[in-house]
């Protein structure tokens, strides 16, 4: 593939100082000491200065403000760097394609659900209850353990180890030799010897991170996010709009942990259930469009298991926020799916004030509304793009 200087320009959002040169042909990219005639280099480092001074390539990505004599014809650029990077896609190979399905050496257990498209190479081993969204590739000889879920788009290399109940996000790319949920490897000294600290929570990756190769993220002491059986829990970020009885539009973000119920406090709740956790995290309000209004929120599950049924409580997280409707309490039921459903008190927030009134169709009855799991992006852009 080759492009003009003229195009390339184009291509990358640059200028050139003037036309003569511009319809010289550029075949790729190279370093600045590495380049050729027909190459095109980038400029984003002082002490390379007399490199580029010295570099055989036919055109350079320079900076904005860059005034020296060069041999190379100069394209300006606000950023060398990352205008180089989209370049450096043009000339690259075209990427790998995976055919969609599952190899024949790859060994599936039960109640596996496979997203459209995704793509299941040699020697996989899956094992029940694993969740694979679509699009998604896992490389070969990859090993997901026992109700472990992935989302859309994401791209595991071969040999990545994802262990019992880890949750990774859409978009995700996973290096070559990443182990996902190991043992946390913890001791007690009792009595003169390390007694073995049973590590049973697991590890959660939100959506668009990457992790590099023979990276190993160890799983946690305590049980987070997931219920007794194995399944998806109520535990982590729940998104959707709430539309009052009057016809006002709010958006709302709720995101839950099941927590210790030691943590961070001097006497545990009078409540407990057998698990010996609770629901705390914050909640995120706004009118669409309106600021948002930030509270803390905690509270209880209703039975022992799985938290499917849950009451909570808020308190401001913002000593001054911005005034408006915001809820008080909250009552939820939650299938064990990708929805939740809750119905919510609300009041109007007036400087240091709360104002409710039964006669009010926003603050007397209770509101109801179903969320979605999401992301924080997702209500920033619910609120207007916040």
């Amino acid at each position: 593939m080759e492009f003009t200087v003229q195009e390339v320009a184009a291509l990358v959002g640059g200028r050139l100082a003037s036309d003569a040169g511009s319809a010289t042909r550029i075949r790729g990219v190279a370093s600045i000491a590495d380049a050729e005639p027909g190459e095109i280099t980038f400029f984003g480092n002082a002490k390379y200065l007399p490199q580029l001074k010295a570099s055989r390539a036919s055109a350079a990505l320079v900076p904005l403000d860059f005034s020296e004599e060069i041999p190379a014809l100069a394209i300006f650029v606000e950023n060398p760097s990352r205008a180089f990077s989209r370049l450096m896609e043009r000339f690259a190979p075209a990427p790998i394609r995976y055919s969609a399905g599952v190899h024949p050496t790859a060994v599936l257990g039960r109640d596996v659900v496979l997203g459209e498209n995704v793509s299941i190479q040699p020697f996989v081993v899956i094992e029940d209850g694993v969740q694979i969204g679509a699009n998604t590739i896992v490389g070969a000889h990859g090993y997901l353990g026992h109700a472990v879920r992935i989302g859309q788009s994401c791209e595991l290399a071969p040999r990545v180890t994802i262990g019992a109940r880890c949750v990774v996000g859409n978009r995700v790319i996973i290096h070559s030799g990443v182990v996902l949920g190991s043992d946390g490897f913890g001791f007690e000294p009792v009595g003169g010897k390390h007694v073995k600290i049973p590590q049973t929570g697991n590890v959660q990756i939100d959506d668009d991170v990457e992790i590099g190769a023979n990276t190993t993220i160890d799983r946690a002491r305590f049980p987070w996010g997931y219920s007794d059986s194995g399944h998806a829990a109520l535990a982590g970020t729940w998104v959707g709009p709430l539309v009052t009885a009057s016809g006002k539009r709010l958006g709302m973000l709720m995101d839950l942990e099941l927590a210790p119920l030691d943590r961070g406090r001097r006497h545990a709740p009078l409540f407990r259930t057998r698990r010996s956790h609770w629901l705390e995290g914050r909640v995120l309000v706004c009118t669409i469009p309106g600021g948002v209004r930030r509270l803390k929120a905690s509270g209880k599950p209703d039975d022992t298991k799985t938290a499917s049924t849950f009451h909570l409580g808020t308190s401001p997280a913002d000593t001054v926020g911005p005034d408006g409707l915001q809820p008080s309490t909250i009552k939820g039921r939650w299938g064990g799916g990708d929805t939740v459903d809750l119905t919510v008190s609300l009041y109007i927030k007036k400087g240091r004030s709360a104002i409710s009134s039964t006669a009010d169709p926003d603050t007397g009855p209770d509101q109801h509304t179903t969320l979605e799991r999401g992301t924080e992006a997702q209500f920033n852009s619910l609120c207007g793009g916040r």
